[in-house]
């Protein structure tokens, strides 16, 4: 397609991280949580590598890049040095900013900009990636993991432009949670990542935070994709745009033989078929040799600005509104497709310190028995052993 790659450019901060606030962080690293991680995750190679987490016959993990696997465990151990028998992949791969509004670009490569990963050590002591970091969060009335990974985008220096992509998601283990907002981690902090907690993951209603949660049961999983732009440049840079996408690629080489793809409740394809246009994606259904995977796109994103509220505060995300997403899907080859998850460039977005956030939803069921479909809403759980190790050793 002639819009799969368009010019690329790195002159392109980092946002705040956002977690589910109602309660308290307890780190891995306190031993009785790591022990309790270390039931639950299994990881192989070293800290920023890929690591696994399996229940009823799911398996999914992460790693640092925002890659995120997921599919059916099968003969898999899922657990040190293993993937998936039969998974997917998907990756955070640029910031892409859209000429002409949301749809030239797919007939007209000239009207996207890709910016790519920032440089090794472009970012000084605070790093250009950060996590998988891991926690556990316990209370009498539930319990639920949650992981953090990122990634800066474009040359980083004072007068530049450029902005950050990461992936905030939880597993529920116990109990039930009604939660209307998530946290998030960025570099910063000498290497050690940034927390901003608060962040609104649900429609505003009447300017603030909507009161309607969402809620999680055990097998629940959840995350949130997230984006922030800094650099004194970058409001100069995006005056030249209409839009941002995330642009995600859908790796399939994993997933058997034959493998088809479906948009919308239509019909199946194989990967280098589609043939969508500028039809935006509510839901997407991968099958493969044993299993399904099957994600939900939300109608509506976040969008608003990281301010302070005086001098003396943190800078807190602060939502201006609620607006509706465009999600394009855009072949590659037989084994592969991008996603571009589509956000306009206004209410804060097209400024310095705007900030995006968007809660897609994932499943997985077996090809078999589809209609049995069990909710292990999964992703993510990356490094989680290996931070573990790395850790307690």
């Amino acid at each position: 397609a002639a819009s799969s790659r368009g010019e690329h450019v790195t002159p392109f901060a980092l946002p705040r991280p956002y977690n589910l606030s109602e309660v308290t962080d307890q780190m891995l690293h306190n031993f009785g949580l790591g022990a309790l991680a270390l039931g639950i995750f299994g990881a192989r190679g070293a800290l920023g590598t890929a690591a696994f987490a399996n229940s009823s016959g799911m398996c999914a993990g992460s790693d640092s890049d925002t890659t995120i696997f997921l599919g059916n465990q099968g003969a898999a151990a899922c657990n040190a040095g293993s993937l998936p028998e039969e998974y997917i992949a998907m990756k955070c791969e640029t910031l892409a900013f859209l000429k002409a509004g949301a749809e030239a670009y797919l007939t007209d490569s000239s009207k996207i900009t890709e910016v790519l990963p920032s440089a090794p050590g472009s970012n000084g002591m605070n790093g250009e990636v950060v996590g998988p970091s891991v926690t556990v969060v316990e209370t009498p009335n539930f319990k639920f993991g949650k992981a953090a990974s990122g990634r800066m985008m474009g040359h980083i220096s004072r007068n530049s432009a450029y902005g950050f992509i990461g992936i905030a998601s939880y597993l529920m283990l116990e109990g039930a949670l009604d939660f209307t907002t998530n946290d998030f981690k960025v570099p910063g902090n000498w290497g050690r990542g940034k927390d901003v907690t608060d962040v609104c993951v649900v429609p505003l209603e009447d300017g603030v935070c909507g009161s309607t949660p969402h809620t999680a049961t055990p097998g629940t999983f959840k995350f949130s994709m997230y984006g922030y732009m800094d650099g004194n440049g970058y409001s100069s840079f995006a005056s030249g745009y209409t839009h941002v996408a995330v642009r995600q690629r859908v790796t399939l080489s994993s997933m058997g033989s034959n493998v088809t793809v479906a948009f919308n409740g239509g019909a199946a394809t194989a990967p280098e078929d589609i043939s969508l246009g500028n039809t935006s994606i509510t839901s997407l259904s991968i099958s493969g040799a044993s299993s399904i995977v099957t994600i939900a796109y939300p109608a509506t994103y976040n969008v608003g600005t990281i301010a302070k509220s005086n001098f003396f505060s943190q800078a807190k995300p602060k939502p201006a509104a609620t607006l509706s997403v465009i999600i394009h899907a855009v072949p590659i080859d037989s084994e592969s497709f991008f996603l571009d998850f589509i956000f306009a460039l206004d209410h804060g977005l097209q400024d310095k310190n705007g900030y995006f956030v968007y809660d897609p939803d994932v499943t997985v069921s077996d090809v078999t028995s589809a209609a049995a479909t069990t909710s292990a809403r999964s992703a993510l759980w990356a490094g989680a052993a290996a931070l573990l190790a790395t850790l307690l050793m």
